[in-house]
Order: structure tokens, then C-alpha cells, then sequence
């Protein structure tokens, strides 16, 4: 009997860290931020740094108007006091380092924020925070430029595609775009992109493997407005947005903004009224670097507070973890990595349970405490 519950809730573990994520992205510099500046005078310094809190809390809890929503005051009224907030930050002359047209300010603000005051801030107004480890979204992009129809690749080089991962990257999106190879070819036409013709351009997704697929479809009209028309094909889901008549910025934000926004509700994680003790097994430990690779992997999970060990047996180690994200929180955020890899373990031989009524095999050690079983079982990737 026992070994039959031991197997039951090693499943029950192994089955909460099954979440459907297949390609993930860690997302850099979470809470760095460059902000272009008129000069370097304290004024303008500090109006960059208010503008740099404002993105990095963007970014960090997936929300784009958090800033300045009136739902959150206290986050609103941080900004004021940004610089409190700031753990590094420093000008750069960007006439130093690239061509820039007349347009641009020569002069720029790069500010690092602590992650630690930056997150209790979030955590202090009951906002989740959305860990570095983000899902990567698939991007079949057309744009008609007048009549010319063009499907953007990884090697498009353009204004469009430019402003495209400039927004990405501010609100912490990780986007792909497809080779457009013989294989993509011969799966799907840009006809077919431009008509969302959803079993055609989800079956050519398959091969890439992300958890999002993002459809963009934009026109340039004569005027030199926009319209654009998005779909995002989530977890059996769609969402579709569409605007007209705007300029080219305005148009991308739409698509890049709402897919952000949506993956954010169901990523970022909450933090709970009291921090959870979870207890996490992680098989393939065959070196002190493969240990010490585990435990700081786990320590850097966003939601992770403290991090112990409980044994190291073999090739297997067991943690116990500190988490304000839950027991199903933390499984959501490992999911997302290649770090640990959900582990199933084997079912016990028939021939090694006892039947009902009768006694244990002879030489077997009979113990009163039950054996510990833990709450997340996993394996570390090679």
C-alpha cells in the first residue's frame, strides 16, 4: 500500500510540472533600461530615470499601464522618488558608438533598478511579477507596402522590422521569426499569411515548436496611415485586434502590447499572502558542478526566497525551496526552462508490493515513519 501512495504522488508531482511550454526565451536586463536625455543636468537625469521605472515595471510585471494606472496609486506615486529605486545608472554619447540621424538625441541614460526593491514594490501592491523565463512566440508578419506583399523572415532587415523588435524588447516579448526555408515554402503562401488561413499557418508552425504563434498582417496605405490586423493562437485560443488609419508605431504596439498583456495573465505569477516550503527532487546530480548549477538555478526562480539542502544521495538531491509563487506557481516558471526537465518516475514491479493481509518478505526492514515524498520531482538536463 505504501508503495502504491508513493507512486501515486510521485505521479501527482510529475504531472504539475507537465505544463504545455516547449520553447522558452530568458529574457535579458529585466531591470535596465536606456532612456534618450537633453543633457546631463540633474533635471533631465531625473525625469530619464522616472521614464526608465516606468519601462522596467512594464517589462517586469507584464502590465503596460501599471505605471500609471490609478488601480495601483502607490506604484504611480513611486515614480516620483524613482531615483530611490535606482541601483546603477550612467550617460552615454551615442555619437561615439553609431551613426545617428538629426532627429535623435546624442545623449542617452543607461539605469540598472534593483530587482529586489523593484519586486517588493510589485509584491507590496499585489501585482505579479513575470519571471525572466518567458514563452517564445512565433511571428508570421506581412506587411503590404502599396500593393507589395512582403513575409518577414529572420534575416528581414527593414524600419518595420526594426520598430518591431525595439517594442519587443521593451515589453520583455521574446518573437521568432520563421527561416521561410523550402520547407516553409512549400507548407504555406503569403496569400495564405495575409488570409489567416489558421490549420494552414498552424500546421507550418509545428516545426518550430513555440507555445504562441502571432499573426500581423499591415498595410500602408496611400495616406501613409497604417492598418493592421493581428491574431494570437495560444493554448488552443484566439485573440484578434485590429486599428486603422494610425501611424506605423501605433500599429505594431497594437499587436506587440495585446500579445504581451495576454501572456502576462497567465504567466506572471502572484505572490501568495505567506510563502510556501516546497520540497524539490532533482535527479542527475553526478558532479559539484551539476549541484551547484541546481541550486542556483533554483535561487534565481523570481518567487524563491530561500533555498536548503535537505539530502544528496547518490546522483539525487532534495531541496527545500521558499517560494511566495505556490507549489503550482514554481512548477509553472521551471516548465518554462530546459534546466530541469520533468521526471516520471517508473512504476514500482508488481511482484514487490505486498498483498493485503501479508507480511513483508523476510530480511525487510519494517519502518514506522513514512517515507518522505516530494512536492516537484525533476531531472537536471544534461
Amino acid at each position: 500500500m505504501w508503495l502504491r501512495a508513493i507512486y501515486q504522488g510521485l505521479v501527482v508531482g510529475w504531472l504539475c510540472t507537465v505544463t504545455v511550454v516547449v520553447y522558452a526565451d530568458i529574457v535579458p536586463d529585466l531591470y535596465e533600461a536606456t532612456i534618450p536625455v537633453k543633457s546631463q543636468e540633474r533635471e533631465d537625469r531625473d525625469d530619464a530615470i522616472r521614464l526608465a521605472l516606468m519601462e522596467v515595471l512594464v517589462r517586469v510585471s507584464g502590465r503596460n499601464n501599471i505605471a500609471e494606472s490609478e488601480e495601483y496609486p502607490r506604484i504611480k506615486g513611486s515614480l516620483a522618488n524613482a531615483t530611490n529605486y535606482a541601483q546603477q545608472f550612467r550617460f552615454r554619447d551615442k555619437t561615439q558608438n553609431k551613426y545617428i540621424s538629426a532627429s535623435e538625441l546624442p545623449l542617452e541614460l543607461w539605469v540598472r533598478f534593483d530587482p529586489v526593491v523593484v519586486n517588493k514594490l510589485l509584491r507590496d501592491n499585489n501585482v505579479p511579477i513575470w519571471d525572466k523565463t518567458r514563452p517564445g512566440s512565433l511571428l508570421w508578419l506581412v506587411v503590404d507596402e502599396r500593393g507589395q506583399r512582403e513575409l518577414f523572415s529572420q534575416t528581414t532587415n527593414n524600419a518595420v522590422r526594426s520598430l518591431l523588435d525595439t517594442r519587443a524588447r521593451i515589453r520583455g516579448l521574446p518573437i521568432h521569426f520563421p527561416l521561410l526555408d523550402s520547407t516553409d515554402n512549400a507548407a504555406l503562401q503569403v496569400s495564405e499569411v495575409w488570409g489567416n488561413f489558421e490549420e494552414v499557418i498552424l500546421r507550418a508552425s509545428q516545426r518550430y515548436q513555440h507555445e504562441s504563434v502571432l499573426v500581423g498582417r499591415l498595410s500602408h496605405e496611400p495616406s501613409g496611415l497604417w492598418t493592421a490586423r493581428w491574431t494570437l493562437y495560444h493554448d488552443g485560443r484566439k485573440q484578434d485586434w485590429s486599428v486603422s488609419a494610425v501611424a506605423m508605431n501605433q500599429a505594431i504596439d497594437l499587436g506587440i502590447n495585446n500579445t504581451t498583456d495576454y501572456l502576462a495573465t497567465r504567466y506572471a505569477q502572484a505572490s501568495q499572502a505567506e510563502d510556501s516550503t516546497i520540497t524539490v527532487q532533482i535527479k542527475n546530480i553526478k558532479s559539484l558542478a551539476d549541484y551547484n548549477r541546481a541550486v542556483k538555478y533554483l535561487r534565481a526562480l523570481t518567487q524563491t526566497k530561500a533555498v536548503t539542502t535537505q539530502s544528496v544521495q547518490a546522483d539525487v538531491a532534495v531541496f527545500k525551496v521558499i517560494t511566495s509563487a505556490g507549489r503550482l506557481g514554481m512548477a509553472r516558471s521551471i516548465a518554462l526552462s530546459q534546466t530541469l526537465l520533468a521526471d516520471l518516475p517508473e512504476k514500482p514491479p508488481a511482484n514487490t508490493a505486498n498483498l493485503p493481509g501479508q507480511p513483508p518478505p523476510a530480511n525487510t526492514v519494517v519502518s514506522n515513519t513514512a517515507p518522505l515524498v516530494p512536492d516537484l520531482i525533476y531531472r537536471l538536463s544534461p
